[in-house]
């Protein structure tokens, strides 16, 4: 007999068959409503495809954001409290592409967990990649790391810092970093 305790997942019972469908829309500059505009359009034509219903009372916008943090993107945590929620408000949070929802790996990771946990599951309108796809670990898996090595191969190096994290802290290892 194993000593191991397995957690069972909270899934609240949805309502009915409708799927309830939440939109998040990033952009790292501000003000880009264009951008924003465009993305609640895509997610909006996906639902509809779909036959999905879109909230509007829950299109959560975070502008001048950047998508390698969690940390200051209210709109984003917004809906990742109401998630959590028993009834939960939606089933699903649509977003135009997964850079929208985030570039740092782990926490697209972290994310995506957290809410199949609470049974909600992400749409990515550009690609129509499901979380409940059974592969949907390894293509955010895979594009991450190729946004990684996107972001890694455009950043400043500094001189003598095999790790890079001098930039990070702002501080010089042997050379100065251009502005």
């Amino acid at each position: 007999m194993s000593n191991q305790v397995v957690a069972e997942q909270h899934v609240p019972p949805v309502v009915d068959d409708r799927v309830r469908c939440a939109i998040y829309a990033r952009s790292a500059t501000a003000p880009n409503a264009e951008s924003i505009q465009v993305q609640i359009r895509d997610c909006r034509e996906a639902a509809a495809t779909k036959g999905w219903d879109v909230l509007d009372e829950l299109i959560e916008v975070d502008e001048g954001k950047s998508g390698s943090t969690l940390v200051g993107r209210t709109g984003l945590q917004t809906l990742l409290t109401l998630a959590t929620h028993n009834p939960r408000p939606f089933d699903c949070i649509l977003v135009s592409d997964l850079a929208r929802l985030g570039r740092s790996l782990t926490d697209l990771c972290i994310t995506t967990e957290m809410l199949q946990w609470y049974g909600v599951y992400l749409y990515f309108a550009d690609s129509g990649v499901d979380s409940r796809n059974k592969s949907f670990r390894h293509m955010v898996v895979q594009a991450s790391l190729s946004d990684e090595i996107y972001r890694l191969s455009h950043a400043p190096t500094v001189r003598g810092c095999p790790c890079m994290q001098c930039e990070f802290r702002g501080v010089s290892a042997g050379a100065s970093i251009a502005a």
